[in-house]
C-alpha cells in the first residue's frame, strides 16, 4: 500500500512540474545569443564567469569538502547544466 502511495504521489508531482516545464518559455538560440551579445553597446560584450579551483562544504564540521578544486569558465551565451545526487554540491557551485 505504501508504495502505491508513493507512486501516486511521484506521479502527480512530476506531472505538475513537466507541466510547468511545457508552458517556460522557450530560450533563444546560440545564434540568437551571439546576434544579441554583438548589438550590446554598454560594454558587456564577451563578458564571462570565471571561477577557480573552489573548494567548498555545506558544514564547517564535515572533513571532506563537497566541491574540491572545481573550476568552471563560461562565456556570454553559455548554457551550463549541473546534474548530481543530493549533496554533490549543485547548489554550492550555483551560489
Amino acid at each position: 500500500m505504501h508504495i502505491i502511495r508513493f507512486l501516486i504521489k511521484f506521479l502527480l508531482i512530476f506531472s505538475c512540474l513537466l507541466q510547468k516545464f511545457l508552458l517556460l518559455e522557450e530560450m533563444p538560440t546560440p545564434e540568437e545569443l551571439k546576434s544579441k551579445a554583438g548589438k550590446e553597446k554598454d560594454g558587456s560584450k564577451g563578458s564571462s564567469v570565471v571561477v577557480n579551483n573552489i573548494t567548498a562544504k555545506w558544514n564547517q564540521e564535515v572533513v571532506r569538502p563537497t566541491l574540491k578544486d572545481v573550476s568552471v569558465r563560461l562565456k556570454q551565451g553559455d548554457l551550463l547544466a549541473v546534474i548530481g545526487p543530493v549533496g554533490s554540491g549543485k547548489v554550492v557551485l550555483t551560489s
